[in-house]
Order: C-alpha cells, then sequence, then structure tokens
C-alpha cells in the first residue's frame, strides 16, 4: 500500500529554465558592479557549466550547500577575467544569488494543480527530497504559496550527503514513518532520482519533460515514465487501489 509520495524540487517542480534566467540576472549584475566588457549570457553560460560539473561530481557525496558552490565558481570565473576578489565582494554576490533565485525561479505550469489534485486524493504523507539549500527550499515552498501541501521537506543540506546517497532518503522516510515500499518518489534526473530510489526499494516515476534532454540509461528501471506532472494523477490513483 502507497503510504508516502516524495518529490524532487528543481526540474521537477521548479522550472529548471528559470533557473537559468535567475543565472543571467545575477551575471548582469555582475558586470554594472565590475565594469566587465562581456556579454552577461557568457559568463552565466561559464557558470553553469562549472557548476553542473561541480554537482555531477559530487553524486553521493559529503554535501557542499549550492551557494556555497556557487560562491567558488564566481571566484573562479572572476579570476579569468582578472578579477581579485575581497570579502566585500563575496558578501556582496551571496545577497545577489540570493535575491535573483528569489525573484525568478518559477514552477512549472501545472504543479499547482496537480499538487493541489493529489492532496485533495491521497491520504498519505507528501514530501520533498532535493539536493537544494534548506533555505532556498523553504523559501521557495512558501513563496508559491504550496507550503501547506508538503508534510516533509528534506536536503541534503540536512542529510549532509547529496542523492544518490540513500541517507537522503533514510531520513525522509523517518519523517514520513513508512517503508521505502511503501513510497514512491518523483524526479527528473535518472541517475539521482530514479536509480537512487531504486536502489533503496521506492517505486520511482520519472519525468520527462519533452523540452528538456534526459540521460536515460534504461527505460525498463522506472516504474512509471511520464512526460506532465498530471499524468501523476492516475497513477496514484491505480496505486491506491492496488
Amino acid at each position: 500500500m502507497l503510504k508516502a509520495l516524495f518529490f524532487d524540487f528543481g526540474g521537477t517542480l521548479a522550472d529548471i529554465e528559470s533557473d537559468a534566467r535567475a543565472h543571467i540576472e545575477m551575471f548582469k549584475e555582475v558586470v554594472r558592479r565590475f565594469s566587465l566588457d562581456v556579454d552577461p549570457k557568457e559568463l552565466s553560460g561559464k557558470y553553469d557549466r562549472l557548476q553542473i560539473e561541480s554537482y555531477l561530481n559530487s553524486d553521493g557525496k559529503r554535501y557542499k550547500r549550492f551557494i556555497d558552490r556557487a560562491c567558488e565558481v564566481f571566484e573562479i570565473i572572476m579570476k579569468d577575467y582578472g578579477v581579485e576578489l575581497c570579502m566585500e565582494d563575496m558578501k556582496w554576490f551571496r545577497k545577489v544569488y540570493v535575491e535573483k533565485h528569489m525573484e525568478c525561479i518559477e514552477l512549472y505550469p501545472e504543479v499547482k494543480f496537480t499538487l493541489n489534485r493529489i492532496r485533495r486524493i491521497f491520504d498519505g504523507h507528501i514530501g520533498i527530497i532535493s539536493d537544494a539549500d534548506d533555505w532556498y527550499i523553504s523559501a521557495l515552498v512558501e513563496r508559491f504559496n504550496i507550503a501547506d501541501i508538503f508534510d516533509s521537506i528534506t536536503t541534503s543540506d540536512e542529510a549532509k550527503y547529496n542523492k544518490p546517497h540513500p541517507r537522503i532518503f533514510k531520513l525522509a522516510f523517518e519523517k514520513a514513518g513508512c517503508q521505502p515500499e511503501e513510497s514512491m518518489y518523483i524526479g527528473d534526473n535518472y541517475k539521482r532520482d530514479i536509480l537512487g530510489a531504486k536502489s533503496i526499494g521506492m517505486k520511482a516515476v520519472l519525468i520527462l519533460r519533452p523540452t528538456r534532454i534526459t540521460e536515460v540509461e534504461s527505460m525498463d528501471i522506472p516504474d512509471y515514465i511520464i512526460e506532465n506532472l498530471t499524468e501523476l494523477i492516475p497513477i496514484i490513483e491505480n496505486e491506491q487501489r492496488s
């Protein structure tokens, strides 16, 4: 019997393209502050590549907060342009990082409808399991007025390990009072979300949005594959009947 549903956040609930827009807006501010003769999109592109590389290299390893990783990448990029940063510059960048993400991040269009519908038809535990920082998830669920939908939020910031490490999933089970086989995870990343969930005994739903390119080693591993979160509603209804 299905007792708990857990959602990934970025790329599953939050539009990944809005994250890219936040980065461009960040680097518009950087260009202005440091009087750089460079396109903010070029800086943002470098930032995204270095961030992704750092994130992928952290699979299952001890956690480093996204904002700390962002500051490290920012410092590397600025050195490439001959800019030596002081502590005041780093404090300023942290502030801009927070402001632009809070301004720019958006949910996918169907998310609120789907979450509210699921909350009405599903009596079990609904949570978030995300590699994002605690402050980031907490602030955004409040901003989007969806905090009441979730019974728990579990982050790598709290677990001190990134997905697919089992620690973050086990921490979520403790909060929900359920076993892995009684839960389902919905995510957009094959390795971190789907393999991570399946390796610990959860059912897994892979969301493959048509606008994104996602590497999938085997289409047989996820229990379900969807293109839009609304497709999750009949899946949950069927799971509850089985």
